[in-house]
C-alpha cells in the first residue's frame, strides 16, 4: 500500500482503495469512544461487510501488558488488515501489537525495547482522529512497563497507509483540541532545532509551525474548516519531521509529567519548551551540533522569527500565553512540582538520549537551577 491519503475526502479515499484490494478480515484498535463516534458515519459501510473484531482495552499511556493482551485477541482472528483509529495511542498499540505478533526473534517481556520487528503481518492503516501526535506518520511506538516509559523506533513499525481527514478531527473538545496542537506544535519546534535535523525535516517542521501557530487559539476556541484542515496537517508533518529527527528536551522532560501528575501528553512537552526556548537561543550556550555555533544561532533566529520575535525570552512569553490563552497551566508550580524534591525527580527521569538530541549541552544541574527559579506565568 505504502500511501498517505491527506486532506478534506481521505478517509473516503482510503476506505475505497482498501474495498477495492479486497480485504476480508479487519481488526481494529480503537477506544470504545472513538469506535462509537467512527461507526455512526456513513463510513460503516466498509467494516459492515466485513468481518471485525474491535480491540480496545488500553489505557490513554498504554501499557505493555495491554499490548500483549491485543496481541492474543489479534493471533486468534488472523486478521488481513488492520485499522488503528484515533490519536497517538491506539495507534502506538496498533503498531506493537504487530510488531509482537510477528516479532523477528524472542524478547524478554521485561525488556521489550529489544524488540526487533520483523515487518510481516497485514498492513497496517492508521486513522488520525486528533491533531496531536503525528503517531500515523512515524516509525516510532510509546508505551509503558508499569512506571517505565519505552519507546521502540524501526522503519517497519511505520504504518502502511496514514488517514489525515480534517474532518476526523471535528469531534474534539476545546481542551482535546489545545493539549493534542500543543503536541504537535511542540514536536515541530524540536524538531526544527534537533541535532539530528536535515533539510527535509526542518522544512516539515516549519511547515507545521507555520500551519499551527497562526490557528491554534482559533481551532480551540472558534473552530471551523479551516482551522482545523491547518491543524490536522501541521500535525502530519510534525510527525513527518519527527520521524526524521526524534524530540528532544521538552519530551524527555514530558511523560514523566503524564505518568506522575497526570498531564496530557501534549500539555506536559509543552510546559517545558520555554526553557528550551531561552537556553538555546542563549548566546553564551555550550552548543554542540557539528555545525557549529554560527550555524545555531542562524537556525535559531529564523525559528524565532516563525514567532514573530527576537529573542529567546519573547519567544518564551508569547509561548505561555498561548498556553494561558488556550486553558492550559503554563508553570511547573501550576500542576504540582513545588518542591525541590519533585523537580529532582522529574529531571531524574530524563531519556539521555533525548536529551543528547537537543542542539545547547545540558545537565541535571542546569534544569535544576532554571526549574526552582521558573518565572510567572507571563514573565
Amino acid at each position: 500500500m505504502n500511501k498517505d491519503f491527506v486532506g478534506f475526502g481521505a478517509l473516503n479515499e482510503a476506505l475505497g482503495s482498501l474495498s477495492d484490494a479486497g480485504y476480508a478480515r479487519v481488526f481494529v484498535v480503537a477506544s470504545p469512544g472513538t469506535w462509537k463516534r467512527f461507526t455512526g458515519r456513513g463510513e460503516w459501510r466498509f467494516f459492515g461487510d466485513r468481518s471485525v473484531e474491535v480491540f480496545g482495552d488500553f489505557s490513554p499511556n498504554p501499557d505493555f501488558r495491554e499490548i500483549l493482551a491485543g496481541t492474543g485477541r489479534f493471533k486468534a482472528f488472523d486478521p488481513d488488515l488492520m485499522v488503528a483509529i484515533g490519536g497517538g495511542s491506539p495507534i502506538d498499540v496498533a503498531k506493537m501489537i504487530k510488531v509482537m505478533a510477528f516479532n523477528a526473534s524472542p524478547y524478554d517481556p521485561e525488556s521489550p525495547e529489544k524488540i526487533v520487528p520483523s515487518g510481516d503481518g497485514p498492513p497496517l492503516v492508521a486513522v488520525a482522529t486528533t491533531a496531536g501526535s503525528g503517531a500515523e506518520a512515524t516509525r516510532y511506538a510509546v508505551f509503558y512497563v508499569g512506571e517505565k516509559k519505552q519507546s521502540i523506533g524501526d522503519d517497519k513499525l511505520r504504518p502502511d497507509a496514514a488517514v489525515v481527514d480534517p474532518e476526523l478531527t471535528y469531534s474534539m473538545p476545546p481542551r482535546l483540541t489545545a493539549e493534542t496542537g500543543f503536541d504537535a506544535l511542540t514536536q515541530a519546534v524540536e524538531s526544527y532545532w534537533a541535532v539530528a535535523a536535515t533539510a527535509e525535516s526542518r522544512e516539515m517542521a516549519a511547515a507545521a509551525i507555520r500551519r499551527i501557530l497562526p490557528d491554534l487559539y482559533n481551532a480551540v476556541h472558534e473552530p471551523q474548516p479551516g482551522n482545523r484542515y491547518n491543524l490536522a496537517l501541521g500535525a502530519y508533518y510534525a510527525g513527518k519531521a519527527i520521524n526524521i529527527t526524534r524530540t528532544t528536551g521538552p519530551h524527555a522532560l514530558g511523560y514523566h509529567l503524564t505518568k506522575r501528575y497526570g498531564l496530557a501528553h501534549g500539555h506536559a512537552v509543552a510546559l517545558t519548551l520555554p526553557f528550551f526556548l531561552m537556553l538555546n537561543s542563549d548566546p553564551d550556550a555550550n552548543v554542540v551540533p557539528p555545525s557549529g555555533k554560527e550555524a545555531h544561532f542562524d537556525m535559531m533566529r529564523t525559528l524565532l522569527a516563525m514567532f514573530g520575535k527576537e529573542n529567546g525570552l519573547d519567544a518564551a512569553r508569547f509561548w505561555r500565553n498561548l498556553m494561558r490563552a488556550c486553558g492550559l497551566t503554563q508553570t511547573l508550580a501550576g500542576v504540582g512540582l513545588t518542591t525541590d524534591r519533585r523537580l529532582k525527580d522529574l529531571i531524574a527521569t530524563v531519556n539521555p538520549a533525548r536529551l543528547a538530541n537537543n542542539p545547547v549541552a545540558v545537565d541535571s544541574e542546569m534544569l535544576l537551577s532554571r526549574f526552582k527559579h521558573e518565572p510567572e506565568a507571563d514573565f
